[in-house]
Formats: C-alpha cells, sequence, structure tokens
C-alpha cells in the first residue's frame, strides 16, 4: 500500500462534497426541472447544476456536474470532470474523468473513474468491469468490490466482501470476506474483531495485520467524566432554581406522581419516545412508497423531527425535578421541596456518573419526571402538602 496518512472517510466526504459546492459556479448553467436528460447526441459544455426528480446523462458534459435527485442520478455517458451526487440512487456505466463524491443509501459503479471515488452510502457495488483510477473512501453500511481499485480502498463500512484487483486495503470493519481471485498489489490491514473470511495469502502482495479496533483513550474518557460531572452540577443547579421558583407547582408535580404512577409515567415515555416515532414513520414511508414520492414526504418530516427533539431536549432540563424530588422526600422526610430536590440531584448524581447504570438511571427519571409534569396539567391545585408526608400507594 501506498505510504499516505489514513483519512476519516466521512471527515473526507464532506470536506470534498462542501468544496465542490463552493467552487465558482464560472460558465456553469443551473438546471431545475422533473427530469433532465443529456441525450447520447447532446455534448455540454460546461459545468451543470441540476435539481431534479430524474438526472439521466447519456451524452457528454465537458465539465462538473452537481445533481440532486429525489430519485436517481444515472451516468451513462461521459463527464470529462468531477461529478458530485445527492440521489436515492446513484448508477455510474459510462465514464467520468476525475472523481465521484456521492451520498446515497445506494450506489453502483460498473463504469470508469478517472481519479477518486469518495461516498457515504449503504450499500456502494464496484462490480466487474468498473475501474478506479485512483482511491476509494467509502463510510457506509456494506461494500462490494469486485472491480478494479488502481488506488487504495480505505474507510469505515459494517459489512466489506472484496474480490478483483485492489491497490491496497486499510478498512474498519464489522466482517470482511475475501472473494476468490482477490488480487491486492500493497497491504491489506484492517480492523476488526473477526478474522477476514476466504482470503488466499497468496493473492496480497504486501503484509495481512489485522488490528484491534480502536477503543477511546484515557483522555476521551477524562474529558467524558468531566463533561458528566459538569453537566450534573448544571442540571442539579437548574432543579434547584425551578423548585425554588415554584415550589407549589412542583409539589403538585411530586403529589400527582406519586399518587398516580402507572397513569403519569407512560405518558412521559410517549413524549420521551415522540422523535424515534417519527423517525419510524419515516423508514416506513420510505420502505411502502415509491421512491420519487417518498423522499419528499420525508423531507417534510426532517423539520417535524427536529422540533420535536428539540422541545424534549429542553424538556430534559427540567423534566426530572418531580423525580428526584420524589426521591429525596423518601430518604428525608418533611424536608423542604429545595432541600428534597438538593438531596435527590445528590443521589442521581451519583448515579449517573457510573458507566452504563447512569444512563438507565437518567433515561428513569426523565420518563418520571415528565410524567410528574403532566400530571399538573390535568390536577387541580390543592392545598400545600409537605413533601416529606406524600404517600406511595
Amino acid at each position: 500500500m501506498r505510504s499516505r496518512s489514513r483519512r476519516l472517510p466521512l471527515l473526507a466526504f464532506l470536506a470534498c462534497f462542501l468544496f465542490g459546492l463552493a467552487l465558482p459556479a464560472g460558465a456553469a448553467e443551473v438546471d431545475s426541472s422533473d427530469i433532465v436528460i443529456i441525450t447520447e447526441d447532446d455534448v455540454f459544455d460546461g459545468d451543470l447544476y441540476v435539481a431534479a426528480n430524474r438526472v439521466l446523462v447519456r451524452g457528454t458534459i465537458d465539465g462538473d456536474l452537481f445533481a440532486v435527485a429525489a430519485q436517481d442520478v444515472r451516468i451513462e455517458g461521459l463527464v470529462t470532470g468531477s461529478v458530485t451526487a445527492l440521489a436515492a440512487e446513484v448508477v455510474v456505466t459510462g465514464s467520468i474523468g476525475q472523481s465521484l463524491r456521492a451520498t446515497s443509501p445506494s450506489l453502483e459503479i460498473s463504469g470508469l473513474i478517472g481519479e477518486d471515488v469518495v461516498v457515504a452510502s449503504g450499500s456502494l457495488s464496484i462490480l466487474d468491469g468498473a475501474v478506479v483510477e485512483g482511491d476509494v473512501v467509502v463510510w457506509g453500511w456494506s461494500a462490494t468490490s469486485t472491480g478494479l481499485i488502481e488506488g487504495d480502498l480505505e474507510g469505515t463500512i459494517r459489512q466489506l466482501t472484496i474480490g478483483g484487483t485492489v491497490g491496497g486495503v486499510g478498512v474498519t470493519v464489522r466482517r470482511i470476506e475475501a472473494r476468490e481471485g482477490l488480487v491486492v498489489n500493497g497491504d491489506l490491514t484492517y480492523r476488526s474483531d473477526s478474522e477476514i473470511v476466504g482470503l488466499d495469502p497468496a493473492g496480497v502482495d504486501g503484509a495481512v495485520v489485522q488490528q484491534s479496533p480502536v477503543s477511546p483513550n484515557i483522555r476521551i474518557r477524562a474529558l467524558g467524566l468531566a463533561t458528566r460531572i459538569v453537566v450534573a452540577i448544571l442540571l442539579s443547579a437548574v432543579a434547584l432554581l425551578v423548585a425554588s421558583a415554584w415550589p407549589e407547582r412542583t409539589e403538585r408535580a411530586v403529589t400527582g406522581l406519586a399518587s398516580s404512577p402507572l397513569r403519569y409515567i407512560p405518558r412521559g415515555l410517549a413524549v420521551v419516545l415522540s422523535p424515534l416515532l417519527i423517525v419510524g414513520i419515516g423508514v416506513a414511508v420510505l420502505a411502502l412508497a415509491p421512491v420519487s414520492a417518498a423522499l419528499p414526504l420525508v423531507a417534510a418530516l426532517i423539520p417535524v423531527l427536529f422540533a420535536t427533539l428539540g422541545i424534549v431536549l429542553v424538556l430534559g432540563f427540567i423534566a426530572g425535578i418531580p423525580a428526584v424530588a420524589w426521591l429525596g422526600s423518601r430518604i428525608k422526610r418533611n424536608s423542604t421541596i429545595a432541600g428534597a430536590v438538593g438531596i435527590g440531584s445528590l443521589v442521581v448524581a451519583a448515579l449517573w456518573l457510573v458507566p452504563l447504570i447512569g444512563w438507565v438511571v437518567a433515561l428513569v427519571v426523565l420518563v418520571t419526571g415528565l410524567g410528574g409534569w403532566i400530571s399538573t396539567l390535568e390536577r387541580e391545585p390543592a392545598a400545600e402538602v409537605p413533601v416529606g408526608e406524600v404517600t406511595t400507594p
């Protein structure tokens, strides 16, 4: 393998994609319609920027192509420059003179790429007869390569099947399988817990090196612990501030939670899971509807998802107050609402610092506390009840 620094595939892709979009238009032409077709007899001179349902290039583009398509981008002819594509499907059966940079759930190459391929894809296929004269950098779920890659194959992939000929391999994978007849002209280096399947060492000119997946180093762990401590202090301070500013409402939330936990906790869970519900709807739409109709619907759901996620995150700062107040009142009875919140916050903060268990505790507190706040929307204000005297059914 050629000696060159390892590149983080996702960052490399984003850098290349943003760089491509930032290029000056110059003599470029912009087109926006349902279907954009460069027919077999067409020769387009200059860069082409396209937003359409489908983009079909069967002729020649003497320049770069920047395409965003709801359905697919197909390069069946010749693009003398680079191609930057964002689409549900990208298929290259023709030739690209320079680089291919793409984001797509499905990307298939059976033609010629004159330079590098940098992609983020759910499924990448470099088929028999395909030629990539540079490197292939991929970040995605699965990849299959049985063509010719004159440079290196690099990236982070969950499952990789590799055959044909490649200059060198340096990947991080969950599972890697070698096809019969694989030829590697350099080193084959992979990070994985599983050993490569089906490899004939005679087909590798360099070394075959298996490395363990990189684990977080001590600095990252220390930073994570420090972040948890800061967040715990911040949330505790917010909880004390809210409890001191609105003691009666906080007590009502604790009382409602303690009196009907099976009624209100599921409602809190529903609020927490609402972003996942929206994601599930989007996945179902993509699976059941045609691509041309599904992508606009999913695009419409994205703002709703971010708005819902934002609301849940904001609620997260105050959601757990009734839960920690109830816990504090169980530890020290007859305490004031501020005292109960302070004691409960200290206990929850200590538990949150414990690996794995901490996230379970945080989720339970979040769901339970939201249920307590929801109870105040249904319950009429009652006479003040000392928190320490709240009894559980």
